[in-house]
């Protein structure tokens, strides 16, 4: 992990970089950098409040269930939610456990996901939880 760094460090570091830099690109990973909290799990969150783990998703589930001796339940849904249960207590490994809560969507089509993303994000309200000393490196980059 990166030490902690100043805007102003973190804007003058780029700048020296960009002076370099062919074909600039600058990225974030977004959760807990840009905003507060994970947009992943808190989607997944609401898929699992909405019962809305298919039965597309089924055999997958309850083969990675059975890998981890993680108990086999009913729905689809309840199934995503004991394995989250064991991500969440350290019984799940946090690749697969990402993994299974993008595949959790299998069936989905594609304007019914969007529409279920564009709406949960309008209540996730990312744009309030904005980290603000990232801000003026967002500036920077938009003006550089």
């Amino acid at each position: 992990m990166l030490p902690p760094a100043s805007s102003d460090v973190i804007r003058e570091r780029l700048a020296s970089e960009l002076a370099k830099a062919e074909r600039p690109l600058l990225a974030f990973d977004a959760d807990g950098t840009l905003w507060t909290g994970d947009v992943g799990i808190e989607l997944f969150e609401a898929l699992l409040a909405v019962e809305g783990v298919g039965e597309e998703a089924s055999d997958a589930l309850v083969e990675l269930a059975d890998r981890f001796g993680i108990a086999r339940v009913g729905t689809p849904t309840a199934q995503a939610k004991k394995l989250y249960e064991a991500f969440e207590a350290g019984r799940l490994p946090y690749d697969l456990a990402f993994a299974m809560m993008a595949w959790a969507y299998a069936g989905w089509g594609e304007s019914e996901l969007s529409a279920f993303i564009d709406a949960e994000l309008d209540v996730l309200c990312l744009e309030n939880r904005l980290q603000a000393e990232v801000l003026p490196i967002l500036d920077w980059a938009r003006a550089s």
